[in-house]
């Protein structure tokens, strides 16, 4: 990942490849366990909501606001964007559409459905976010104003969800509710320092252990929204200070091939894993439900697996062809 200047930031790349990582585990914990049946796999998904669902999808906003940059004219922005998020969308999306088409598994509406609506939520919440931002960037010049306007489409977002719209199909307002983490990145890249990355760490692990002791559910925005207005503080807290520190600990963690290389092919991770991982975790179902330790290593090596094969395509994709 880059800043606005275009130099390489090895430790975002690093948090990046730790984020990605996060997004693997957690579906892959799912598809293993479709019933709910294997108590280890439904630990891990149980912790990891205090781990880490609070803050991962958000973390990716206050990162790409951390590095974008908004200054740009409007043109270039879009078209930048255009072919960073939406054109890799639905390339990488329409060939497994067009196998289940074949084989039956959709309709041609539900092939039309999955290409535009379905798929990919999180790249349309962060082009809709990112052009939205551009704007509130634009015209509120000011830090303040656009903390003032962040909030107020955030709290646009949670009263459409809550009172209005019972799905979010076309993710307007996972893109609302997921703004305000776009300013948070551009404030922390200018007085970023260590005070605020302890103070953050510090504050996280408080708040999380409130909900561990109170027994409550973690709020948390991904592809299902659970938050509502009296968790709507609690929410931007913990993942607030949760993206702050994931960036810590990309500091601590410093120069990592493993993170770093994961961190620089995120977003073709993201969308291959989509594409592959329900069916890819078909072939390891056999070994859970028997034991703890059996369960915890299928976790283990069946997302590495994944993860390497995603790793070799997108390599593959992203490989310059020879003159």
């Amino acid at each position: 990942m880059t800043d606005k200047t275009n130099k390489r930031l090895e430790y975002v790349d690093v948090a990046k490849g730790l984020l990605i990582a996060f997004v693997f585990f957690g579906h892959m914990a799912k598809s293993l366990n479709p019933d709910g049946t294997d108590e280890f796999l439904s630990l891990f998904t149980k912790t990891r909501g205090y781990l880490w669902t609070s803050y991962y999808m958000p973390a990716f906003f206050v990162i790409t606001g951390f590095c974008s940059n908004f200054s740009k004219s409007f043109k270039s922005y879009l078209v930048s964007n255009i072919k960073r998020l939406i054109v890799p969308a639905i390339v990488l999306v329409i060939p497994i559409s067009i196998a289940e088409l074949l084989f039956h598994k959709v309709n041609f509406n539900g092939f039309l459905i999955q290409i535009f609506i379905t798929s990919f939520w999180f790249l349309r919440s962060l082009f809709i976010s990112k052009i939205v931002f551009y704007f509130v960037y634009k015209f509120a010049k000011y830090d303040w104003q656009r903390i003032v306007v962040s909030l107020s489409l955030f709290a646009l977002g949670l009263c459409l969800y809550e009172f209005v719209f019972a799905t979010d199909r076309f993710n307007v307002i996972h893109s609302l509710l997921l703004l305000p983490f776009l300013e948070l990145g551009v404030l922390l890249r200018r007085v970023e320092n260590n005070k605020i990355y302890l103070g953050s760490v510090l504050v996280y692990c408080l708040t999380v252990l409130f909900f561990l002791l109170a027994h409550k559910t973690v709020p948390s925005i991904t592809y299902a929204l659970k938050i509502q207005f009296v968790s709507a503080i609690p929410f931007l807290i913990l993942s607030s200070t949760g993206s702050i520190s994931i960036l810590w600990i990309g500091k601590i963690i410093g120069k990592s091939t493993v993170f770093q290389t994961l961190g620089k092919h995120s977003l073709v991770l993201y969308c291959l894993h989509v594409q592959f991982y329900f069916y890819f975790s078909r072939f390891f179902l056999s070994f859970t439900n028997q034991n703890g330790l059996l369960s915890a290593g299928t976790l283990l090596l069946s997302t590495s697996f994944l993860l390497l094969i995603c790793l070799g395509a997108s390599i593959l994709l992203n490989k310059k062809p020879l003159s």
